[in-house]
């Protein structure tokens, strides 16, 4: 019971906080960079969606976007990237619009660590391709020619940089993420 009572107490003392340290609502829009000065965790920007507490009648908005930087992250992994965006970076609160020497950095590390990165235009994370990755390969035209094999290597001064393990060029590829992944890019059409 006691246990029941201080949680309670501890998300009343909470949704005081929210409510009190919300000055000014921010506007953020999809696409948009992110940063919590208090830990430094970043996001690329989908939306906001706005939840509610189970156990108490709080609304709060949560962040979602595709990639999500977490420096301070206990498990190492620094980095969260997805297809479909996802939350897990805490509340809106906090958070204000990076810089652009903020926004750099974060496609600098999504570039280094992750091999990732974003097309602000699509609103999607772009995957650079890896030597050892197993990869979708294709040519340009020929999306239904496509394959799964292991990238080897690229070559980029040529006009088909990407080599399978097979020595097969090819002038299109990205990372085989899933069966789906793989029907859409044979089946999508220009």
């Amino acid at each position: 019971m006691k246990k029941g009572l201080l949680a309670l107490m501890a998300l009343a003392a909470i949704s005081q906080e929210m409510s009190s340290t919300r000055k000014e609502e921010k506007i953020f829009r999809k696409g948009d960079v992110i940063i919590r000065d208090k830990d430094g965790s970043m996001m690329i920007l989908d939306s906001i969606i706005e939840n509610t507490s189970p156990l108490l009648p709080i609304k709060f908005k949560v962040p979602y976007g595709y990639i999500s930087y977490v420096p301070q992250n206990e498990e190492g992994n620094r980095f969260f990237i997805t297809e479909t965006p996802e939350c897990g970076i805490g509340n809106i609160d906090g958070f204000r619009l990076a810089t652009e020497k903020e926004k750099s950095k974060l496609l600098e590390l999504a570039k280094n660590e992750v091999h990732f990165d974003f097309d602000f235009k699509e609103n999607k994370p772009k995957y650079i391709p890896t030597p050892g990755d197993l990869c979708i390969f294709w040519n340009y035209g020929y999306k239904n020619g496509a394959c799964i094999a292991e990238l080897s290597t690229i070559n980029s001064d040529r006009e088909e940089p990407f080599v399978s393990n097979e020595n097969s060029v090819y002038t299109c590829c990205t990372k085989f993420l899933s069966h789906t992944q793989f029907k859409k890019i044979i089946h999508e059409e220009k």
